[in-house]
């Protein structure tokens, strides 16, 4: 009998639509782990955190994408997909977060 569970990037993650995911979901995650948005590929690990949610646009998208980490990165800055839009958002949701911590701490 199974769990309802399947392992993505080797996490298990149940069968959720990203709506149910609150929409400062990037924004806690950067706050427990700024590396990843800080780093050159922050709209590819957007998607890639969106799929674990269980976002099957995510995954479609991730699954489309071709090449290096650097031309996965290129092709979802210029995708105009529900999927990208929603990873871009985050991304900008995250580094505006981190921007106006780092502005107060001045």
């Amino acid at each position: 009998m199974g769990t309802g569970l399947r392992v993505v990037d080797r996490e298990q993650v149940g069968s959720v639509d990203l709506v149910a995911i609150p929409l400062d979901w990037a924004e806690v995650e950067v706050t427990q782990r700024p590396e990843p948005w800080l780093g050159p590929y922050p709209h590819l690990y957007a998607l890639e955190r969106m799929a674990v949610f269980g976002d099957k646009r995510a995954m479609k998208e991730l699954l489309l994408l071709g090449g290096s980490n650097a031309e996965r990165e290129r092709q979802i800055r210029a995708s105009g997909t529900a999927a990208a839009n929603r990873g871009k958002t985050a991304v900008h949701d995250a580094l505006s977060l981190l921007v106006v911590r780092a502005y107060s701490l001045l």
